[in-house]
């Protein structure tokens, strides 16, 4: 069977999410239809509406429930309050009929100074194992929900970020935690990709991999 390389956010979340080890640090993701925005607007109370395919955060939509009448949908510098019945027409218009979008659980970032933050780890394997080449903190800039750089957001060190958030120990741990869970993550998630035929060369890329870490409040990945 030919392996190709993964491609697209929902066909990498299946792949990923077959492990009950890893799917546990995985947002709950959906294929785009009506139905399950109905159903995932139930269990959580900000979505994420995604293009399948892209990157720099370009075409990411926020979706918030403010009350049962009101949802506050952000997308680019744009905001607008909407009853729920007018948000399906309303992401009809604003989303691009000829791309696959997902929609994804929210997640609550933490912060800091009141911005919030990733961290982006990148990970290399020079010989028969992954190891962590390096990692950064992508800082959103005031206002905005999205720390892609293309939209805004400033580099900032980890050891920093951390210890002004966790102080002591706590934020040493953090980081241990982050390196061991990023080798954990790439070596299963290459099992993965190999059993499922789907994406060998992820496995063996010279150029590496990334991956992104959100810090919900209580410093859980």
């Amino acid at each position: 069977m030919p392996v190709r390389r993964v491609k697209g956010k929902l066909l990498k979340y299946g792949v990923m999410s077959r492990d009950s080890r890893l799917n546990r640090h995985l947002p709950q993701t959906r294929q785009l239809r009506e139905s399950e925005l109905r159903s995932m607007l139930k269990r959580y109370s900000t979505l994420f509406i995604k293009p399948d395919k892209g990157s720099g955060g370009h075409g990411i939509i926020r979706v918030r429930r403010l009350s049962e009448s009101k949802m506050k949908v952000e997308w680019g510098r744009n905001r607008s309050v909407v009853h729920p019945k007018a948000l399906t027409p309303m992401l009809c218009e604003i989303t691009n009929p000829s791309h696959r979008y997902l929609i994804q659980q929210g997640v609550s970032l933490s912060r800091v100074n009141g911005r919030a933050f990733d961290i982006r780890v990148f990970m290399q394997k020079p010989k028969n194992r992954w190891v962590v080449s390096g990692k950064v903190v992508r800082v959103a800039s005031r206002g905005r929900f999205l720390t892609n750089y293309h939209q805004g957001a400033k580099p900032a060190p980890v050891p920093q970020v951390l210890h002004q958030l966790y102080r002591g120990e706590k934020a040493a741990k953090m980081m241990q935690k982050i390196d061991s869970l990023s080798c954990f993550i790439t070596g299963v998630g290459c099992s993965l990709s190999r059993d499922t035929g789907i994406g060998g060369r992820y496995c063996s890329r010279p150029e590496g991999e990334v991956m992104d870490f959100g810090s919900e409040h209580q410093s859980r990945l």
